[in-house]
This record gives structure tokens, sequence and C-alpha cells, in this order.
């Protein structure tokens, strides 16, 4: 049995670093890195948060963290998503980060195709803080 947690607790690792290498590799970048101090500052500031959400959460506070973690989510993927586009819209860091810290609420129901007006879903997904 011990073997067995062992497994799962590689595989959560595993996952984690899947999940953390396309932003990290984002934050490494020489082109980002020179011309985009204030977003790579947020970039860090976001990853931090994750970070210590996911090492609170604990059996009694899962319902707390998680809106948070997938709030955090949708802030880094809509931050590669404007890293990656930003030379063709041209607009500064800043703006960036206030489009981002406006729309990350809604993200997934964008993402999923759900009218940014719908309530009926009840799924974890669409609960975002």
């Amino acid at each position: 049995m011990e073997e067995g947690n062992k497994l799962i607790n590689d595989n959560v690792i595993t996952k984690k670093d899947i999940y953390m290498r396309p932003i990290l590799m984002l934050s490494e970048d020489p082109k980002f890195k020179k011309n985009h101090s204030v977003l790579r500052s947020y970039l860090f500031y976001l990853l931090n948060d994750m970070d210590q959400y996911i090492s609170k959460i604990e059996g009694n506070n899962f319902w707390e963290f998680l809106p948070k973690v997938l709030g955090l989510d949708s802030k880094l993927q809509l931050l590669q998503f404007y890293v990656r586009i930003e030379e063709s819209i041209d607009i500064c860091d800043e703006k960036i980060i206030q489009i981002i810290e406006k729309d990350y609420f809604y993200y997934n129901k964008e993402l999923l195709q759900h009218g940014l007006d719908s309530t009926h879903s009840t799924s974890l997904i669409f609960f975002v803080k």
C-alpha cells in the first residue's frame, strides 16, 4: 500500500512540473525578460500565489482554495495568450494586466463556449475567484 501512495505522490509532482513548464519557459525567454519586466514581475506574483494556495489545500479548506487556484490558472493562461499576441496588438504591460484582472473570471466560460451571462452550470470550473 505504501508503494501505491508513492506513485500517487510522484504523479502529482510530475503533473505540477508539466503544468509549470511552459509558464517557466516564458519567464526565462530572453525577449520576454528584456521587453516585459512588469509582466514578468506579475507572472512571478501569480506563481507565488499559486504555490501558496496549493500548499495550503487540505480536506477542510479545499472548497475555499479551489476557486482561487482556478482563478490563478485563468490569469496565467491569459497572460501566456497576451504575450504570444502582444506584438500584433501593441499594448503595454500595464494594460495587459488590467485586461487579465478584468477578464479572468470569464476565461473558462469563454473557453468552453458558455454564454457569459449563463448561470445554470454548477461545474467547479466556473467558480473562479
